[in-house]
């Protein structure tokens, strides 16, 4: 019947538009992924608190840098809030 059809149409287009949105979020996930393996083998912690939290450069407050460094590959794989 024609009722059914268009449910199965729906459910079809709200599928696609689900994987989609997965293939969307993985594909920036491997972003991340890449940038991060890029950053491999000693780092200055203030390269990623330069652009995340410059308060924190030298870290005056002695807290580890792995945050700042977690945020910095978010960033620039251009993930929003």
């Amino acid at each position: 019947t024609g009722g059914k059809a268009a449910l199965v149409a729906g459910l079809t287009a709200a599928l696609l538009g689900l994987v989609a949105t997965i293939t969307a979020v993985s594909d920036k996930r491997q972003k991340v992924i890449r940038i991060a393996r890029g950053e491999l083998g000693p780092a200055d912690p203030d390269k990623y608190w330069s652009v995340v939290q410059p308060a924190l450069m030298g870290n005056p407050s002695g807290i580890s840098w792995c945050g700042g460094f977690a945020l910095w590959a978010l960033r620039e794989a251009h993930f929003r809030r």
